[in-house]
């Protein structure tokens, strides 16, 4: 073989393992890219279920009106629903007030914390 054609060859050989890096850079910034992506449609999901719940209609509101929106009516839902639980806790300590002797719902709350 001649110096020449070893000096192409090794050319070539060089040029297709710069190539093969290359490309072997490509797909793990590709196959990152699609963990990234699962991830987002993961999230996406998750605020579309939230969503669906606080709007209590499986996720026809935000189709209708898009996420960010939907996301903004939500929090006005919550704080309405946050308020209306308070006021239902005055009643409810109101209502205690009057049968000293008998607090059976402040009692009940007391002991069950996860239902405030």
């Amino acid at each position: 073989m001649s110096e020449k054609t070893e000096s192409a060859l090794d050319w070539l050989l060089q040029n297709i393992k710069e190539e093969a890096n290359d490309f072997s850079d490509l797909m793990e910034k590709r196959n990152q890219a699609a963990a990234e992506l699962a991830q987002l449609k993961t999230k996406e999901d998750l605020l579309g279920n939230l969503l669906a719940i606080l709007h209590r209609d499986g996720g026809h509101h935000e189709g209708e009106v898009g996420t960010e929106q939907a996301v903004k009516d939500a929090m006005k839902i919550y704080y309405q629903l946050r308020a209306e639980l308070d006021e239902a806790r005055k009643v409810i300590e109101m209502i205690d007030g009057l049968h000293p002797d008998f607090p059976v719902i402040t009692d009940f709350l007391k002991a069950h914390p996860e239902r405030k």
